[in-house]
């Protein structure tokens, strides 16, 4: 993970130059209003209208969206996943405070997703299911590349939400290089970057992470 314009991306990722990705920090604004997040998403060239958001119920539920979907919230899901079916921009969002937002990629059947990972979602096996997903679009574990954005971690959070889930990925042949995990981004730990639900001498507030595709292919 790498830091640029107060933002994080994964080296992973900037591989595939098709696809637009990133973690915002507080520099952004508090991603649990709508109008920072619209602020935001026009400061870096990308129309509101064209990203799909989720509800983020700590549940499992995964929704496979398509082009009608641009511009909504869909409710009851912590994960959504899209695979390129037409030459338009598409962006997928997710929003945290201290749960792991993931962002998955296919460069090789180009299929994206977002998931949110919280301690339910993650004893609930969510990235299992979007691994699943991916491959009823196609996609072969080996092509799945992986970024975790910020999150809390072990030493503060009583569940270690990375060894579930990196535990769960490995078992789904996903390759440990195509893992991108940085443990000095914890929401707890780095006041002056990110928020965390934990710390009760701010008000609260979110980051959040996207990826999109942004060419034509």
């Amino acid at each position: 993970m790498q830091k640029k314009s107060n933002m994080y991306t994964s080296s992973l990722l900037e591989q595939f130059p098709h696809i637009t990705h990133g973690f915002t920090t507080k520099k952004q604004g508090n991603m649990l209003h709508e109008s920072i997040r619209k602020d935001f998403f026009d400061s870096i060239g990308i129309a509101y209208s064209d990203v799909v958001l989720q509800e983020q119920v700590h549940g499992i539920a995964i929704h496979a969206v398509s082009p009608v979907d641009c511009g909504k919230t869909i409710p009851g899901v912590d994960g959504l996943v899209y695979k390129k079916k037409e030459d338009t921009p598409f962006y997928l969002s997710v929003h945290v405070g201290d749960c792991v937002p993931l962002l998955f990629c296919d460069p090789i059947k180009d299929v994206i997703g977002v998931a949110h990972s919280g301690w339910k979602g993650t004893a609930g096996h969510i990235v299992k299911e979007m691994v699943k997903i991916f491959q009823t679009f196609g996609s072969s574990p080996d092509d799945i590349v992986i970024a975790f954005g910020p999150f809390i971690c072990s030493h503060c959070y009583p569940v270690d939400l990375w060894n579930v889930i990196s535990s769960d990925l490995l078992e789904e042949k996903i390759q440990k290089e195509h893992i991108d995990y940085d443990k000095t981004l914890c929401t707890f730990e780095n006041k002056e970057e990110f928020y965390s639900w934990r710390r009760k001498d701010e008000p609260f507030g979110e980051i959040m992470g996207y990826i999109g595709y942004t060419e034509i292919l």
